[in-house]
């Protein structure tokens, strides 16, 4: 039985974010990755994209968190010499009826503190933006690029430096309250048995797998909304020939699903090094594929790609061979076709039955982002879990 205050189980960027921040205030953190590696699954399969936190609703988790985040990953970024870029993004109505979401989006900025945005007609849009078409734009300045595998390393440096214990190829199978704490069996393809690892806290961000945790833990995901759906995206990269085609991130209006936003539609983004990446697109799969992660059938759906591209980028000379297959990424929803967007779930599981056990749910777009403000937030329900059990004990 190995032992420590918290047990992070999820590797990626949230795990890793968390982990740093509970060491960095005196807790002793195990860290469990199923995979080889850590960070493999949506954090290394992602566009890399700092959002500024205008697509959310006021007061919720995602508009308060994004901001935060984006602050916090800047800073972090200056601090630790990630590299990163503000590159600014537009945001482009394709037609005079999805000028009415810019509106709500420019007033949205505003309400969350996501920094500056501003209006542009066609014409600016085309002084911004010369292979960019559309009815009109809106332009966003607070969004960046980071380069991702840098901010994966300089918090995989810092949690070993703050003494975490992290094991890899570690994959949960059992999650129980034993007494006042929590024990975990875990099963490792380096290890004859289960190993068992027990702690006072639970941090559950298993990214795609956090609801199968969850249930691990008795938490009844179905009644409680909780269970989290596949929502697959295939990015793919533009031919280099393009490289200087635009010079900010190039996205559509997005899809609205009541108050959220559901989907932000096939959008043109650039990487550090100036090479053009083109999607996600929005698939909806079942859990049950061995590896949703997979690019097989990713040519299949290159034409809606291109098709949906074509509808604000105006090159004539773009063509399907432009687009290679680049990754996959798997979002983990909250809400499934149909339904309206839901809003991450960060919360301690008390009430659900399941004390010192923190759950982080549906943490799709802008979890990179937001990533060190879930931390902080973490951290906080921690401390206070903390003072109520030396309240109890005294």
């Amino acid at each position: 039985m190995r032992e420590a205050d918290v047990l992070v189980i999820g590797g990626g960027l949230v795990g890793l974010a968390v982990t740093v921040a509970l060491s960095q205030r005196g807790f002793f953190v195990t860290l469990l990755e199923r995979h080889p590696r850590l960070a493999t699954e949506n954090s290394s399969r992602n566009s890399g994209v700092i959002h500024s936190g205008l697509y959310y609703p006021e007061g919720s988790l995602k508009a308060e968190l994004c901001v935060r985040g984006r602050e916090l990953l800047y800073a972090r970024c200056k601090r630790h010499g990630i590299a990163y870029r503000k590159l600014g993004k537009l945001i482009v109505a394709r037609d005079e009826a999805e000028v009415k979401t810019l509106e709500t989006l420019a007033l949205r900025a505003e309400k969350n503190d996501a920094g500056k945005v501003e209006m542009l007609d066609a014409v600016g849009l085309s002084i911004y933006e010369e292979n960019v078409r559309g009815h009109a734009a809106l332009l966003v300045e607070e969004t960046g690029v980071v380069r991702t595998h840098e901010l994966i390393r300089s918090l995989m440096t810092e949690a070993d430096a703050l003494r975490a214990e992290t094991f890899v190829g570690m994959n949960v199978t059992a999650l129980e309250r034993v007494n006042d704490a929590w024990e975990a069996e875990v099963r490792s393809p380096d290890a004859d048995g289960a190993l068992r690892f027990r702690a006072h806290v639970v941090i559950n961000a298993a990214g795609i797998g956090a609801d199968h945790i969850a249930s691990l833990a008795g938490i009844d995901v179905a009644s409680l909304g909780f269970t989290q759906h596949f929502c697959r995206g295939t990015w793919f990269s533009l031919d280099e020939r393009f490289r200087k085609a635009v010079g900010r991130l190039i996205y559509p209006v997005p899809q609205m699903s009541g108050e959220g936003v559901s989907a932000l539609g096939v959008h043109l983004t650039r990487d550090l090094d100036g090479f053009l990446h083109v999607g996600p697109d929005a698939e909806w799969i079942g859990k049950a594929e061995e590896d949703p992660f997979s690019l097989e059938g990713a040519l299949a759906r290159r034409p809606l790609v291109l098709a949906s591209l074509r509808t604000y980028f105006d090159r004539g000379d773009l063509r399907e061979e432009d687009l290679t297959p680049l990754m996959c990424g798997v979002r983990p929803k909250l809400h499934g076709p149909n339904e309206d967007a839901r809003d991450f779930v960060i919360e301690e599981a008390t009430k659900h039955g399941a004390p010192g056990l923190v759950l982080l749910l549906g943490i799709e777009s802008p979890g990179l982002t937001a990533c060190l403000a879930i931390a902080e937030r973490v951290v906080r329900m921690v401390e206070e879990g903390a003072k109520s059990r030396e309240k109890g004990e005294a």
